[in-house]
């Protein structure tokens, strides 16, 4: 039978339905041959839809696994093989948002020197002509407003990226909670 991962870790609620099809993705491709965590998982909920209790479910798809050459460390070491998938998952996902912020914060950083430079520079122009002073003066506005609107923005782009980086790490923490659930009860169950 096919693994569904969507049926295994798509239950949860409030998680954002991007990242998790990319976590899913990761753990198929990473999927170990053989009978494992994940085809474990996938058993022992197709026996919970049959409204068996989950001791016996656990029991029942370790049985089972077992005719297949599945022992109890495999099982456990393959669980943790899928934690660190995520983990390397989360690892990739931070990496990305600090670059993507580095950079976003390096073009702001650039264009707010340059906005800082072209000020003191119309202000040191007023000062040494007068009869342009009113002209001069709208030229500082002008630079003040994209200042204040460039580090409005620079915020608002640091904001989005901490949200999408809290919404995946969110849908991380819901499947690494349902495989360390799982870890322990195979060690109480098994």
């Amino acid at each position: 039978m096919p693994l569904d991962l969507q049926k295994i870790f798509g239950d949860a609620q409030q998680v954002d339905e991007k990242y998790l099809k990319s976590l899913l993705g990761a753990l198929e491709r990473e999927n170990l041959e053989g009978f494992d965590y994940l085809e474990f998982k996938q058993a022992v909920q197709n026996l919970l839809a049959m409204d068996m209790e989950p001791a016996t479910a656990l029991k029942s798809a370790f049985a089972t696994a077992q005719t297949m050459g599945l022992t109890k460390d495999k099982l456990l070491q393959s669980a943790e093989h899928y934690i660190a998938v995520l983990m390397g998952e989360e690892k990739k996902v931070k990496e990305a948002a600090s670059r993507k912020l580095r950079e976003r914060m390096s073009d702001a950083s650039k264009k707010k020197a340059q906005l800082e430079n072209a000020i003191k520079a119309a202000k040191e122009r007023m000062a040494a002509l007068k009869a342009e002073l009113q002209q001069l003066e709208k030229d500082l506005e002008k630079h003040s407003a994209e200042l204040s609107s460039l580090t409005q923005k620079g915020e608002g782009e640091k904001q989005k990226i901490a949200e999408r980086e809290a919404a995946f790490l969110k849908a991380s923490a819901h499947i690494k909670e349902v495989i360390a659930a799982d870890i322990e009860q195979i060690r109480k169950a098994l």
